[in-house]
């Protein structure tokens, strides 16, 4: 009796493992397509104002691909999962704002519940220290519809 629950068990543990893992790489199928009208920062890199896509590498949700429609632009950035009490409706892109100077913060793809922060940089942790009372101003742009990836 036991080896039978057990082999039931694993049957559908085999039966769900492909909605699991393909849902986790569903995310990294598709990317956010939007354009930003303000340069801005990831990690290291100052980027123009322009259309970027945003996507995860494949397989890899710890870290985005952040490219320019010249293709010429591109960084990396690590990122950490937040998550969200409930799937979002829409993709976002979320800024910190100090005065003039964007950094990405945070990047939602719509039906997920969970998100993803971008680690500080040395130059926003700097603005950070210059200002501790202040908060940045959130700047978000919605994205729609995700774009798929060929």
């Amino acid at each position: 009796m036991k080896k039978t629950a057990l082999m039931l068990g694993v049957a559908m543990a085999m039966l769900f493992l492909p909605a699991v893992v393909s849902r986790a790489y569903a995310q990294s199928e598709s990317s956010l397509r939007a354009k930003i009208p303000f340069s801005f920062t990831v990690c290291r890199e100052q980027l123009p104002a322009g259309t970027y896509t945003i996507k995860h590498p494949t397989g890899n949700t710890h870290t985005l691909v952040v490219k320019g429609a010249d293709n010429r632009s591109v960084d990396i950035a690590c990122v950490n999962n937040m998550p969200s009490s409930k799937p979002v409706a829409e993709g976002t892109l979320i800024f910190n704002r100090y005065g003039n100077a964007y950094f990405l913060a945070e990047t939602w793809w719509p039906g997920d519940e969970v998100g993803h922060s971008l680690v500080k940089t040395e130059k926003e942790l700097a603005l950070i220290k210059e200002s501790p009372t202040k908060k940045p101003e959130k700047v978000i742009i919605k994205i729609v519809k995700p774009e798929k990836s060929n």
